[in-house]
């Protein structure tokens, strides 16, 4: 059954190129600062429901027992990295988000997308990814997290390993020319429909 748990200790990786001059390059790493700046919910009653804050069980992602037939929905989750501040004009040369698997590793399939905001707020129940895919990016990826890929979560692989989303950068180049710049930036994680 696809599905996984990571960690809250997430880190976004953004190289930028700055056109402005004098012309510069330069490498965000941004970490997920607070509890409420990732979160999991889905848009039905049932399991896991929504959560923000709980470090034993870390952020659902993909699609974890998902069953619509009996009321167990895919799961949306949501890490948002405060503080990035990419200006007006800069090109986005390559991004990532560097994950922490929580426990042990599971085949998982999702579509990743950013928020289409400059500046998204914190997570609450009634603000939550879920809601919040509505407002996503038109730029997004499926990402399938396949046993021996290159950056990607290996089937039963131990705890506490990282791993790397795909390039992000083509999503964040929309969000920098749409808003000239942005100051927060969320990635949602979706497991709708696959």
């Amino acid at each position: 059954i696809p599905g996984g748990v990571v960690r809250a200790t997430s880190w976004a990786t953004v190289q930028v190129a700055q056109i402005a001059p004098p012309p510069q390059q330069f490498v965000l790493n941004v970490p997920v600062v607070t509890a409420r700046d990732d979160a999991y919910d889905t848009l039905f009653p049932g399991f896991p429901g929504y959560g923000d804050n709980d470090i034993a069980r870390g952020i659902f992602a993909g699609n974890p027992n998902a069953d619509l037939t009996v009321g167990r929905p895919a799961v949306t989750g949501g890490f948002r990295f405060q503080n990035v501040n990419i200006p007006a004009g800069a090109t986005i040369v390559n991004a990532y988000v560097e994950l922490k698997a929580k426990g042990y590793g599971y085949l998982v399939v999702t579509t990743l997308a950013l928020e289409n905001d400059p500046a998204p707020p914190i997570f609450a129940p009634a603000d939550s990814p879920a809601a919040r895919w509505a407002s996503k990016t038109a730029w997004s990826i499926n990402w399938r997290w396949v046993d021996g890929a290159v950056d990607g979560l290996i089937a039963n692989d131990p705890p506490n390993r990282f791993f790397h989303t795909p390039n992000l950068a083509a999503g964040i180049q929309e969000l920098v020319d749409r808003y000239a710049g942005i100051t927060h930036m969320v990635l949602l994680e979706d497991g709708f429909g696959v």
